[in-house]
């Protein structure tokens, strides 16, 4: 009997701490719950690549299927080897590929019809005598130029390989750089490269103040021609060809930026854009709300105020996007690597996805349970 009433009284302290934690249903928790949205099963699965553009159709990979999306259908083509990244010229869509064979191989292929598996061809590999002792990691486009990241095999030096239009040339841009290429991005004039160690403009590095340390991880194009570069701790900088090497902004809050950066523009209202930055939070943890994007509203010409700051959906600021309660409860919970946005569809629309670590491609919709857009996986729909 005394037994029995010891554990009466634990159930009851244990279901009296559960009370007083959650504190009654108009607790946010339980708000949170009831907003929820079961998730679509995605299309696209696993941890996705980074989108690109080829002749109006946007692509993005998972594994060995190359997805193709325009005016609101998707197709898919089954390559022979896993996709690692994409980059896009005016002429080629170019693949870092992953292959296996008993030692591990990456190839940099391009093609011109991407439908076709067999018109992929190969323009790079660890085989070619001039990067024998490289490791790719990393492509990128910018100014019609695809840019190669590359490691030197079992040393800590990189280098960036360019690659020019149909003839393929083999350029060591400022010869060996500090870090991994992360980013490029052209200003109508200027090419600027993101890499790990700093900014690169026109192949020459930005001057930073002495002993700095940015380890950017983004770069961006705004729609005024401005650059952005996004650091691993989460400020933001405007860089210019003077380099404004203090943050415009920044997180604040100790979590990481994961790279991942977009404007998103309002189709109704097109001076109405506002930039995304993907973030996550330190402990990679997937409980709580801190993972998603922050938002920074762009001015009317698509540049970034002096006064602008960070601000996360659902807590400071009501975002235009999507409603912010459904986003905290669903894509705000997900690390994501890439955000796009499309260019305008055939019914004058402009789509936003993300790319995330493990659990898709998600987008922006609405859905036929629930008429108003917000995130979930895409599922084809």
């Amino acid at each position: 009997m005394v037994k029995q009433m010891k554990k009466k009284i634990i159930y009851t302290f244990i279901l009296a701490a559960f009370i007083f934690s959650t504190g009654g249903c108009n607790d946010p928790v339980f708000y949170l719950i009831s907003q929820e949205i079961p998730r679509i099963e995605p299309l696209v699965r696993g941890s996705p690549t980074n989108f690109a553009v080829f002749k109006d159709t946007m692509y993005v990979a998972s594994g060995r299927t190359l997805f193709r999306y325009k005016n609101n259908e998707w197709g898919n083509t089954l390559l022979s080897n896993r996709i690692v990244q994409l980059a896009a010229t005016d002429s080629y869509l170019y693949a870092l590929f992953f292959e296996e064979r008993g030692s591990i191989i990456l190839e940099i292929k391009r093609t011109a019809t991407p439908e076709a598996a067999d018109s992929w061809i190969n323009i790079l590999s660890l085989t070619n005598e001039n990067f024998s002792n490289s490791k790719f990691q990393t492509i990128y486009s910018a100014g019609n130029t695809l840019f190669i990241g590359a490691q030197i095999s079992n040393e800590d030096r990189y280098i960036v390989i360019q690659v020019i239009g149909d003839v393929i040339t083999y350029t060591n841009i400022s010869g060996n750089i500090s870090a991994l290429l992360r980013g490029a991005a052209f200003d109508g004039t200027n090419i600027f490269l993101c890499t790990e160690g700093g900014i690169y403009k026109n192949g020459v590095l930005i001057p930073v103040p002495e002993n700095s340390n940015f380890n950017f991880r983004g770069i961006i194009s705004l729609d005024d021609n401005s650059i952005a570069a996004i650091t691993r701790n989460g400020n933001l900088h405007r860089i210019s060809p003077d380099f404004e090497p203090e943050p415009v902004t920044g997180f604040n809050d100790g979590r990481r930026a994961t790279g991942a950066m977009a404007v998103w523009q309002d189709t109704n209202d097109p001076q109405n854009r506002i930039l995304l930055v993907g973030r996550q939070d330190i402990s990679l943890s997937s409980s709580g709300f801190t993972f998603g994007y922050v938002e920074l509203i762009l001015d009317a010409a698509g540049g970034i105020s002096a006064v602008d700051t960070f601000r996360t959906p659902g807590v400071h600021q009501p975002s235009t996007i999507d409603d912010n309660s459904i986003y905290v409860s669903s894509l705000g919970k997900i690390p994501i690597n890439h955000i796009f946005q499309t260019p305008v569809n055939v019914d004058g629309e402009r789509v936003l996805f993300a790319s995330t670590q493990q659990d898709g491609v998600w987008s922006v919709r609405g859905r036929p349970n629930n008429s108003s857009p917000h995130w979930n996986a895409e599922g084809g729909q």
